[in-house]
């Protein structure tokens, strides 16, 4: 059987296809029984899926072809830069594919726990990301329905751990990186220590203060320019998480400069899984605060920062007494990137058709199906906490805002 084929076929990704086909071993580490089933305790598998996957990896073991195959999806997930996600379906591997999926997923636990060892880490945020998979376990079976495992989409985000400074604190996963260009400029008066924003440059508004598309040619580019100590742009209502018509200069003798290019930021992830309640928001603030001022001291860091189908100003409408428009009010909001199906995936694990169609059989759903309905759109919006606030959590906008 032609193995290169078999990957072309199924759109799986052929790079150094020939090197899988040549090293597969005779027994993979990630096909051993008691390697699944220690990843499954820690993971919190059910019972009955953690059987599943140690039986269809018995089966691959003995499989030449798809042993090989099995390896191959290990090496493009684990070891090589730059991952395509996988097909939904495997033609080899038919309605057990999403299991095939999860035994890839469990592989990375080894190289996670490689990373925390060579960089002196708890070797415990390892097992922290065997838990990530948990609340997407079911999104399988709503696509194809009596499939279990994994779709090949899930597990993208999780090369963050692999890849990047990203860990797993608390309630939520915090990755350091630089400060992204759809986060606002933000800046704290040097005497009040109250915090006011601008757009950034690039942006484009529209009329209800709310982001466009880069590409959209209805309104051109925010102003804003810097000269000098004198910064100018485009005011950011921090409260409502939306662009003003007013144009402000600051003075960076009066202002401190947080976000902006060459700041550094703890951008939040949030897994789902609820129980997100204020209390719960700040420990997991403090414990990220405090890991990455004892394991990376030398990066200065600014600010938590998310943009998210969560901070939806429409939910303080809808939803005000969510866990997640709590949050919304105890932080620093801004209009996030223009997305009009925002939230929708996550919600309903899927985004395509008429989502005033879809099952409304909770409330949160319902509010999402209603925004739809009524506001036309979906908006994500933003979420900045300065480092440094984290015991001041929540914040009070009143008395913090500019």
């Amino acid at each position: 059987m032609d193995f290169q084929n078999i990957l072309e076929r199924n759109q799986i990704d052929v790079r150094d296809w020939s090197v899988s086909f040549l090293t597969a071993p005779a027994k993979p580490f990630f096909l051993d029984p008691d390697y699944l089933k220690r990843c499954a305790i820690l993971a919190g598998f059910p019972a009955e899926l953690t059987a599943g996957m140690i039986d269809y990896a018995s089966e691959i073991r003995e499989d030449p072809i798809r042993k090989k195959l099995a390896w191959h999806l290990y090496r493009l997930y684990c070891c090589l830069a730059d991952f395509k996600p996988f097909p939904d379906h495997i033609d080899l591997t038919g309605d057990r594919t999403g299991i095939l999926y999860l035994i890839i997923f469990c592989s990375l636990y080894t190289h996670l726990r490689f990373k925390m060892q060579m960089e002196g880490l708890p070797e415990e945020l390892a097992d922290r990301v065997l838990c990530r998979i948990v609340p997407v376990l079911g999104n399988r079976s709503v696509h194809y329905p009596g499939e279990k495992g994994i779709l090949g989409r899930s597990m993208v985000f999780i090369l963050n751990y692999k890849n990047s400074p990203c860990f797993r604190l608390g309630r939520f996963d915090f990755v350091l990186m630089p400060c992204p260009a759809a986060y606002p400029e933000l800046f704290r008066h040097r005497e009040s220590g109250k915090y006011i924003a601008l757009c950034r440059v690039g942006w484009k508004v529209g009329k209800t203060g709310f982001l466009l598309a880069p590409d959209d040619e209805s309104a051109p580019p925010v102003e804003f320019s810097e000269k000098g100590n004198c910064i100018t742009g485009r005011k950011v209502n921090l409260a409502k998480g939306v662009a003003t018509e007013e144009i402000l200069t600051l003075d960076l003798k009066e202002y401190i400069r947080l976000t902006g290019p060459g700041s550094n930021v703890l951008l939040m992830h949030i897994p789902g899984g609820g129980g997100m309640s204020l209390e719960k928001c700040k420990a997991s603030f403090a414990e990220a605060r405090d890991f990455f001022r004892k394991y990376y001291p030398e990066v200065p860091i600014s600010v938590f920062g998310c943009t998210s189908w969560i901070f939806n100003p429409d939910w303080q409408e809808y939803v005000p007494e969510a866990n997640m428009s709590k949050l919304q009010r105890a932080t620093l909001a801004f209009p996030g990137p223009h997305n009009p199906r925002s939230g929708l995936i996550f919600l309903f694990a899927r985004d395509d058709g008429d989502p005033g169609q879809y099952p409304a059989d909770n409330s949160l759903r319902r509010a999402m199906i209603r925004a739809w309905k009524e506001k036309g759109t979906l908006r994500p919006g933003g979420m900045l906490l300065p480092f440094d606030e984290v015991d001041n959590f929540p914040l009070d906008q009143a008395s913090c805002i500019i």
